[in-house]
């Protein structure tokens, strides 16, 4: 038998990590209706609804703290992650998918199955929700985020493409490399190679980002005076750089930076080159530094615990008052039977006295 958990007096309705409606941001909140209590072994539908969607692929996870649910996919680009093996019958689970898809199956395809171990159950579960970049990975010691978007741009196209892209409520940019643990990790965790930073020395792109007693007055006072084109440190001069060998060799026209510059062996990843702004090449978006991380946006049951459980349905008690009209019927007929019989036996002794009389008459 299979329910549809919209109980209005059951319904575990809880909202967390909401975000004003101007961030940029995938989900901004997340409800999930749980709805009551369901038999042992029996299904019913459940939904999760997000709100604050802007089009971006999301992650989903979902957690039961008892029974197993199903997701139906039939129809929807939904694809299962690392140490999910099936959308069927499942304890845990965690896929990807377009916002509209994962909408949908969030809002409409959910099916919870209550475990046997108990008469009744009550649905009880986390999840969240964030946004989703193929590729993207995470250094953990900065809590910054980096993803090498496919494809090739000129600097100033992958600078504003860079700059359109938001991940959990963070603006994306040009990455900035200040360190060497940074370059390191940006030059093997993202498997760039060849690849623009947020560096460059081309007056156009570096003025405007200055005060005006700092602009450069012309392209000449500019050449080799590199200064970060993007992000928290738009306009700082770049005082850190791992030069590839010989560069920068300065001419007019590389004015933008690149890193991993044909690694080798012999010089190792994480190199820098001066290059063109012009030409195509692969890039570098960076998150974390410009406003606050919000995600990813979250619900949990588990620990608010399920409502009582219904009161019982009352139990006639064994006082025997329940066999009493039984009994009275029982007495009622042996007591018309034992009468009958008397009288049967009266009428047959009459008779039997009519009939020695006329016999001696």
């Amino acid at each position: 038998m299979k329910h549809t958990l919209s109980w209005g007096a059951l319904i575990g309705a809880l909202l967390l990590s909401a975000i004003p409606a101007a961030s940029a941001h995938a989900v901004t909140s997340i409800t999930a209706e749980t709805g009551g209590w369901v038999q042992a072994g029996q299904t019913a539908d459940f939904s999760i609804g997000l709100a604050g969607t802007t089009g971006e692929d999301l992650i989903v996870t979902i957690e039961l703290a008892e029974g197993t649910m199903s997701v139906d996919d039939s129809g929807l680009a939904l694809t299962l992650q690392a140490g999910s093996l099936t959308f069927t019958e499942v304890s845990e689970i965690s896929f990807t998918g377009s916002s509209a898809d994962v909408t949908t199956a969030l809002s409409e395809r959910l099916t919870w199955k209550a475990p046997l171990t108990s008469s009744q159950s009550y649905l009880r579960l986390s999840a969240s929700v964030s946004s989703y970049y193929a590729g993207l990975v995470t250094d953990e010691a900065s809590g910054h985020h980096y993803l090498t978007p496919s494809g090739t741009l000129s600097w100033p196209a992958a600078r504003d493409a860079a700059a359109a892209l938001t991940y959990n409520g963070l603006t994306g940019y040009l990455v900035t490399i200040t360190s060497s643990t940074e370059n390191t990790f940006v030059s093997t965790a993202t498997g760039a190679t060849t690849h623009y930073i947020a560096a460059t020395s081309e007056i156009d792109y570096i003025n405007p980002l200055l005060p005006p007693e700092d602009r450069y007055a012309n392209e000449f006072d500019a050449r080799s005076q590199y200064h970060w084109g993007a992000g928290p440190e738009a306009g700082e001069r770049v005082t850190w750089a791992p030069w590839f060998p010989g560069e920068p060799n300065g001419p007019a026209a590389e004015r933008c930076l690149l890193t991993n510059w044909f690694p080798a062996p012999e010089f190792g990843p994480g190199l820098w080159n001066d290059g063109g702004c012009a030409p195509s090449y692969p890039y570098v978006v960076e998150f974390g530094g410009l406003g606050t991380e919000t995600g990813p946006a979250e619900f949990t049951n588990l620990a608010a615990g399920p409502p009582p459980l219904p009161e019982p349905e009352p139990e006639l008690a064994a006082t025997g008052a329940e066999f009493m009209p039984v009994l009275t019927t029982g007495a009622i007929v042996l007591a018309l039977g034992l009468g009958m019989l008397a009288l049967a036996a009266r009428r047959r002794q009459s008779l039997d006295a009519v009939r020695s009389a006329s016999s001696t008459a």
